[in-house]
């Protein structure tokens, strides 16, 4: 299991009650799954993530997972 930092961001901290903590899981989809999250807009290490693609990120200690809701405006 890898110990990643997560940071929480806009209406999703109220959600899930927290700004920032760290976590240990395996892959991006565990974490997304045990937060009860969805659509959101996922970064890991500063790079965006497709959603799509969790389920193949693996993790590794250190990294910082930023969870956003989705962009909008005009």
């Amino acid at each position: 299991m890898a110990r990643v930092r997560v940071r929480v961001y806009a209406k999703l901290r109220e959600q899930l009650g927290f700004k920032e903590k760290t976590v240990e899981v395996d892959t991006l989809s565990e974490l997304i799954r045990d937060l009860g999250v969805s659509n959101i807009v996922i970064a890991v290490n500063s790079e965006l993530v497709e959603t799509s693609k969790a389920s193949r990120l693996r993790l590794v200690d250190g990294d910082i997972i930023d969870l956003m809701p989705p962009f909008s405006g005009g």
